[in-house]
């Protein structure tokens, strides 16, 4: 039962939709698939919110700075990614397409509530909350709305799954 219950909570964690029907599929009761699902969803948004500014700087951090402690490694990973280039040339990166719309879109029209709401729906947790995070900084209220939009989807899809006849 206890594994059953860490991987409700792992999958909410990640992609929050899919942890649903993982939950019907094992029986899980109405109580039980609202606070897991809550809460491992709400995990999922403070790990990888504190986790997405670390990625990064340890990302900057490693290619500036470690790496050019090394010249040889520097300039190995240079000569791999030129070959790699040769044989798989790049096309010209388009600054906006369909996708990249659609997220300043909903970032400039709903803002950060728009992001949120979508986050558990429609993004999974990892890009609704790295998306949060990097265009709402400074907002105090960016980690809590996530949250909030959590357990409300969670009390949503619960009371789908536990009172209706509609299954996935």
């Amino acid at each position: 039962m206890f594994q059953k219950l860490l991987i409700l909570f792992l999958i909410s964690s990640v992609k929050f939709v899919f942890a649903f029907p993982f939950a019907l599929k094992y029986h899980f009761n109405f109580p039980t698939t609202l606070l897991v699902t809550s809460v491992g969803g709400i995990a999922g948004v403070l790990f990888f919110a504190f986790i997405s500014a670390e990625l990064l700087i340890f990302y900057h951090w490693f290619v500036h700075v470690y790496l050019a402690k090394f010249p040889k490694i520097h300039r190995f990973a240079k000569n791999v990614k030129k070959f790699y280039h040769k044989f798989f040339p790049r096309k010209q990166k388009k600054i906006f397409n369909k996708r990249s719309k659609r997220f300043v879109r909903i970032k400039q029209s709903w803002g950060l509530a728009g992001i949120a709401l979508l986050t558990p729906l429609l993004l999974s947790i990892p890009i609704g909350t790295f998306l949060a995070i990097r265009f709402f900084t400074r907002s105090k209220n960016t980690l809590l709305l996530l949250c909030l939009s959590v357990i409300f989807w969670s009390v949503i899809f619960s009371l789908i799954v536990h009172f209706t006849d509609i299954r996935y």
